[in-house]
């Protein structure tokens, strides 16, 4: 009688070891960005302090329970910087460098928005970011002409007030829709 069963469930064995250690091992990304956490922030308003800035739209912060968590700002996209499978995009560095003057070191305001998910595919928390004053920094990245509005999906709550910043920004070729930086086209530098 021939063991033709062994090859099988030998694999599929192996498949479901490997799925199991999937969730409780990280492997680094070629950019070092670190792990999201599996208990991302929870959805009320919260105040964190920002460790780092990823790019011009996702930054770590650390809550007040001290966990490090990356947090992906709701309602934009800036041109890209760190992602290893394309290039670094016309006036990403800039975008980056306006968001890191924003937010590094600062404490901010994180907010969810109860029209989107918890966290992205990635694992990062999507949240609105705002200075203790109130600044929205993700309508003021557009508005400056520092990101484009972007919806994943599904509508958010601040969809039309910054899709009407980019419109503004874009008449006024503000930042990356100035004619003499990109003209609103992202191809690489």
């Amino acid at each position: 009688m021939r063991r033709t069963w062994i090859a099988p469930v030998f694999f599929l064995a192996v498949f479901a070891i490997a799925l199991i250690a999937d969730q409780f091992v990280f492997v680094p990304s070629l950019h070092q960005n670190p792990p999201p956490l599996r208990h991302p922030i929870a959805l009320s308003v919260g105040q964190v302090e920002v460790l780092r800035v990823i790019d011009g739209d996702t930054i770590i912060v650390r809550t007040a329970s001290e966990e490090i968590q990356t947090v992906r700002l709701i309602g934009i996209n800036t041109p890209e910087t760190v992602d290893p499978r394309k290039p670094v995009q016309c006036f990403g560095k800039q975008a980056s460098a306006r968001t890191k003057s924003l937010l590094e070191g600062k404490a901010v305001i994180l907010t969810a928005d109860s029209t989107q998910a918890n966290v992205d595919k990635y694992g990062r928390s999507l949240r609105y970011v705002s200075l203790e004053d109130g600044k929205d920094i993700n309508l003021a990245l557009i508005r400056d002409g520092f990101a484009y509005e972007y919806t994943y999906k599904l509508p958010y709550e601040k969809q039309a007030a910054y899709r009407a910043a980019e419109r503004d920004a874009r008449k006024a070729q503000a930042g990356l829709w100035a004619p003499e930086t990109c003209h609103g086209s992202l191809t690489a530098e």
